[in-house]
């Protein structure tokens, strides 16, 4: 297990001036917030990371101080590191790796070149709290 860069593209700041939410949970570190076209891109670091809440998000440190010029589709993107590696892994994951890898082995005669069975409705409860829906990919 190891974790993943991410990059989110949106098509404008938050009108709000209001927070944007990263949906890949856990957040481990922005990489970055750029925003223009090709030939233009800026950086922009004038935000707060509030890693606390779930899903994370980040926000201007001013209120409503997102930039407010136009921008491409997809022109602004967000960078950012998310992941669970072997120190940081839930105990619920962990129980559901023990469980699909006893019933692997219970079903060892069953194994060919497809798995035909489907998950453990066990691994399947402990797995739901932590299914990503991608709304920011």
């Amino acid at each position: 297990i190891k974790l993943k860069a991410y990059e989110g593209a949106l098509d404008a700041f938050p009108e709000d001036g209001g927070p944007i939410e990263i949906a890949h949970p856990p957040l481990v570190e922005i990489l970055g917030v750029t925003y223009g076209n090709d030939s233009e891109i800026q950086f922009f670091a004038d935000y707060a990371l509030d890693d606390f809440s779930q899903p994370a998000r980040i926000q201007p440190l001013s209120p409503g101080a997102w930039p407010t010029h136009a921008y491409p589709l997809a022109g602004i993107r967000i960078s950012f590191e998310a992941g669970y590696d072997a120190t940081n892994l839930p105990a619920a994951i962990r129980q559901a790796l023990l469980l699909m890898v006893g019933d692997w082995y219970e079903h060892r005669e069953d194994s060919g070149e497809k798995q035909n069975y489907p998950l453990n409705n066990g691994v399947m409860a402990l797995l739901r709290p932590y299914r990503v829906l991608l709304g920011f990919a």
